[in-house]
């Protein structure tokens, strides 16, 4: 029984272990080594991976909320790329009932954690706020003056909003 095979790719003789198994050739390996096979995946991700990335993406929209790329996109020029909770520009997560699944829609991580944060622990926004107002800091009037300034602002205009994007990077 021959315990080695020659790699199609390196034409090295190399031990059966050096080689992954493959259902469909008549040995139940693979024609190529691991190291070979390796560096050609390797090279493909690299040279591909844009388009791999932008395929997890749709693969992971489809099968986990039923959501195509062109209604994510659509989504996010409804909203103008902005959060609709905290108002920034960032990367955003789908926002969904875990209870129901429905999608809800758009919002960046932070705030979709404190949703989800909200949604398993009812009562704790008014504690939370019970507590600030009790142990405030010296900035909170600052902050709450610019909280109020930045609710005031009306909708994004699209220069509005790519000055706001430039600025965060």
């Amino acid at each position: 029984m021959k315990f080695t095979k020659v790699c199609r790719k390196c034409k090295n003789e190399k031990s059966l272990d050096c080689f992954y198994k493959h259902a469909n050739t008549r040995d139940l390996l693979r024609h190529e080594c691991k190291d070979c096979l390796n560096k050609s995946s390797l090279k493909y991700y690299f040279n591909n991976k844009e388009n791999l990335v932008e395929k997890r993406k749709d693969y992971h929209f489809q099968s986990n909320y039923g959501l195509s790329k062109e209604q994510v996109d659509n989504m996010k020029e409804a909203q103008e790329n902005i959060c609709p909770i905290c108002l920034t520009v960032s990367k955003f997560v789908v926002d969904h009932d875990h209870k129901t699944g429905n999608v809800r829609g758009l919002i960046c991580n932070s705030c979709n954690l404190a949703v989800a944060y909200l949604e398993n622990n009812p009562g704790w926004a008014d504690k939370a706020i019970a507590y600030l107002e009790k142990h405030g800091t010296p900035n909170e009037n600052k902050q709450r003056k610019k909280a109020v300034e930045w609710s005031a602002i009306p909708p994004f205009t699209k220069i509005a909003r790519r000055e706001l994007q430039t600025k965060q990077g």
